[in-house]
């Protein structure tokens, strides 16, 4: 390998076996390409990297603070390319991205804009989506895709850039430059909000936003299928960012106070809160029901925002 041009930074919590597999299909996307890894590990205990995975141009190391943010600042002080490619430990890079990175932005050199690469579920994952409850939810929603996160009207483009207004760091290409200008990510907060307050810092110096259209990942959510991990992802985003929201740093992105009515209903579901998800659990998984098992996965998914403003705000 030459001279690295594009840094792969991934941070990690708790989350090995995802965390591995992501790493191989990196490690084979960027076989003879001036890239490197950089893996940044916030969860509870260190790791060392699989023999079987190692190489000169993957490196791995402790977050020395506390939260995805310090962990992709942390990243970003170790990278050596003048690109920064930020991606979820299951986001399965391939060198089709690679190679986008290196024509369109290093060698025609268009490197004055921040870019998301488009992503949806693995074609596994997808056909296991209707045996599951959770499953039949995000499909739903329309949450297997970046497409649909984005809750725009039509048929997804094909290729292209697509402007767009925000950003998400599961698949965010930045350089460097502009990594280094904007401020880097805030870290105080240490899981959900981050990157609505990376959009404010980009609005402010007029940076473009572009939606990648051109190459497609993989967001490998295959541990997300079940209620219990599915409500806890929920749960502890709307905790950073309400903490976030208490510290003064960040606005709240939904309703902001509870009252009345609502708010006694949201109390009596906390309170019945495991009953539900027994509930819910007990109840067939077929077409009869999809549309009642969604309404409740929604109302248990509208609870945990409810506990978090319950716990910071109230």
């Amino acid at each position: 390998m030459s001279k690295v041009e594009i840094s792969i930074i991934i941070a990690t919590r708790n989350r090995e076996e995802i965390l591995w597999e992501t790493i191989d299909r990196c490690r084979k996307a960027i076989a003879n390409k001036n890239a490197e890894i950089i893996i940044v590990n916030d969860g509870d205990s260190s790791f060392n990297i699989p023999p079987g995975l190692a190489a000169p141009y993957i490196s791995c190391f402790d977050n020395p603070g506390k939260g995805v943010s310090t962990a992709r600042n942390f990243g970003a002080s170790k990278a050596a390319g003048q690109i920064l490619f930020f991606a979820d430990d299951d986001m399965w890079i391939n060198s089709e991205a690679i190679d986008w990175i290196t024509s369109y932005l290093l060698d025609k050199k268009n490197t004055e804009a921040v870019y998301v690469i488009n992503w949806e579920y693995p074609a596994y994952l997808k056909d296991k989506l209707p045996e599951t409850k959770i499953g039949r939810y995000v499909l739903s929603s329309n949450y297997h895709t970046l497409w649909g996160r984005l809750h725009k009207p039509g048929t997804q483009p094909t290729s292209g850039l697509y402007r767009y207004h925000s950003i998400g760091s599961g698949s965010l290409v930045i350089p460097k430059k502009i990594f280094t200008m904007a401020g880097g990510y805030n870290d105080k907060m240490i899981f959900q909000g981050e990157d609505a307050d990376r959009v404010g810092k980009f609005n402010k110096k007029e940076i473009p936003i572009y939606v990648v259209f051109d190459v497609t990942l993989y967001h490998n959510h295959s541990d997300r299928l079940e209620i219990n991990n599915f409500l806890k992802r929920i749960y502890d985003g709307f905790g950073s960012e309400f903490n976030a929201v208490k510290a003064g740093m960040a606005i709240p992105l939904g309703q902001t106070t509870y009252k009345g009515f609502q708010k006694a209903a949201f109390e009596f579901s906390r309170r019945t809160e495991k009953g539900w998800i027994s509930f819910l659990d007990f109840l067939p998984n077929n077409t009869i029901f999809k549309s009642f098992n969604n309404k409740l996965i929604g109302a248990l998914g509208g609870l945990q925002r409810y506990k978090q403003w319950r716990n910071f705000i109230n």
